[in-house]
């Protein structure tokens, strides 16, 4: 039976990693780490990497994570359009995700009813099904390829615009959802508050369904991640909301084949806030590594797998022999990046 951890963030992003890891004391990871068979990533995004634990090359984000949020997206053609806050920066847009921005349902669905009046000529359609994550779908295929969110996160919007046949087309329409999204009420009550305008939506997440079923190889998928959720149900595995700790394990998950998503590293690493991704980091050593070098120690679960995305993403393979392997020193998550 194998516990699967997919923990994204753990790998700190920038190059002064030696730095941000500097004296950080995390005596459980480090033995769960020297214990473990390490290998290397063939693909760094998060999206393909929870493809390939369902057995699939790439996954269609907007379409698999709008069907667990409530679509249907069996039809047509789909996007993820991401409410975003665009920040001017010398001869710069820059862009920041609903990570550092609340925003309530009204307002979603305010934003995105005027949306739809506004390109119902166009043949786009709008949906905000939660309030940070929103979808389009059109008839026709798009004509063009787009970027993933997480990759443009703090950067220069420029270098990543859609490309393709159709890209200019979509180099317009973002054009006109920035001149919309300014004038609308919303986000003079959200200046007024003091709280970032939603001024932008990202498109991205694009494909067709997978030609193959997922695969069903856990029993039950622990992740608030709609993409996960969505490869749950294909798959026909049991899926719930992801426990803060440890301890708030469900009866059974440390017996069946179980996958956890633990993204609490996820926002602190896209932001480079080292401050507070240490701190979550330090918050994970008590809450998940020291229990479950503990859990090991006693012999369960069978196997456990962490698994980390990210440009130095890794995943590490521990087996139920690694309790006996005391002569092993304990590695620092620094030296191993």
């Amino acid at each position: 039976m194998t516990l699967d951890l997919l923990l994204p963030g753990l790998a700190w992003p920038a190059d002064n990693v030696s730095d941000v890891t500097r004296d950080l004391d995390l005596p459980a990871l480090g033995w769960l780490l020297s214990r473990a068979t390490l290998s290397p990533h063939a693909t760094t995004a998060f999206e393909e990497v929870a493809a390939g634990l369902f057995g699939l090359e790439q996954a269609p984000v907007a379409r698999i994570g709008g069907l667990a949020d409530g679509l249907d997206t069996r039809q047509g053609h789909w996007l993820r359009a991401d409410p975003v806050f665009l920040r001017p920066e010398r001869d710069a847009l820059v862009l920041a995700d609903s990570g550092i921005m609340h925003i309530e349902q009204r307002e979603a669905d305010a934003l995105v009813a005027a949306l739809n009046r506004f390109f119902v000529g166009d043949g786009l359609v709008f949906h905000a099904p939660a309030p940070d994550r929103w979808y389009v779908e059109r008839p026709s295929p798009f004509g063009a390829s787009f970027t993933r969110l997480e990759s443009v996160i703090g950067d220069n919007i420029d270098r990543h615009l859609p490309r393709g046949a159709e890209a200019m087309q979509w180099h317009r329409w973002l054009n006109e959802v920035q001149m919309l999204l300014f004038a609308e009420p919303v986000n003079a009550e959200r200046e007024s508050a003091g709280e970032p305008v939603i001024n932008s939506v990202w498109f991205w997440g694009e494909g067709d369904w997978p030609s193959v079923t997922p695969a069903s190889r856990y029993r039950q998928v622990l992740a608030d991640a709609p993409l996960l959720r969505g490869l749950a149900s294909l798959s026909g595995a049991e899926s719930g909301s992801a426990p803060f700790a440890f301890a708030g394990l469900p009866a059974g998950a440390m017996d069946g084949d179980t996958l956890v998503l633990i993204d609490r590293l996820e926002g602190a690493a896209q932001y480079r806030d080292a401050w507070g991704w240490r701190e979550a980091l330090q918050a994970l050593e008590r809450d998940w590594f020291a229990p479950l070098a503990a859990a090991l120690r006693a012999g369960r679960p069978g196997h456990l797998r962490i698994l980390v995305p990210g440009p130095r993403g890794f995943s590490a393979t521990l087996t139920p022999a690694a309790r006996w392997q005391c002569w092993k020193r304990p590695r620092t998550l620094a030296r191993l990046l």
